[in-house]
């Protein structure tokens, strides 16, 4: 089975670089589902915040080393998509029983007839990326949009 392409789910509105800290989780999730609105991958804001803190519910999204990665499926998704903030300060996340300092977000939005191994294949491929210490460096080097699917690419290779 080929392996998805993240850069393909990726789109200009959904990267957004050297963002003010956020004063909480629900700030940040309000501000980046506003961010899959404008590109048109959700069409009801209130119901995906809805499924991410569903999501929320069932375990952490708390990466470790300063990483996000909530991610909710509903039938308000028209197509996948992931958003990728950077802060420019890190703020507290607190997911399930976990607590951390965040800086790098990859927020998802599945669709809700997705195949569950496709949604699991979108996280686990982004996990493998996460892995690399040095794709995790070059995200707080990245300048823009380009810079950033250009990065997913080399090294999902």
């Amino acid at each position: 089975m080929e392996e998805i392409q993240l850069a393909k789910v990726l789109f200009p509105e959904t990267v957004c670089l050297d963002v003010e800290s956020f004063e909480d989780k629900q700030a940040m999730f309000d501000y980046l589902s506003d961010r899959f609105l404008k590109a048109n991958v959700i069409t009801s804001k209130e119901k995906y915040i809805e499924a991410l803190y569903e999501r929320e519910q069932l375990g952490s999204t708390y990466m470790g080393n300063h990483i996000a990665l909530p991610h909710g499926k509903s039938d308000t998704v028209v197509q996948p998509g992931i958003c990728f903030c950077r802060c420019k300060q890190s703020f507290t996340y607190q997911s399930s029983d976990e607590i951390g300092q965040v800086k790098l977000i990859f927020m998802l939005a599945i669709p809700q007839g997705q195949p569950a191994e496709n949604y699991l294949q979108t996280l686990a491929a982004l996990a493998r990326l996460l892995m690399h210490e040095k794709f995790i460096e070059a995200l707080y080097q990245i300048q823009d949009y380009q810079g950033l699917t250009t990065l997913i690419s080399e090294y999902q290779m």
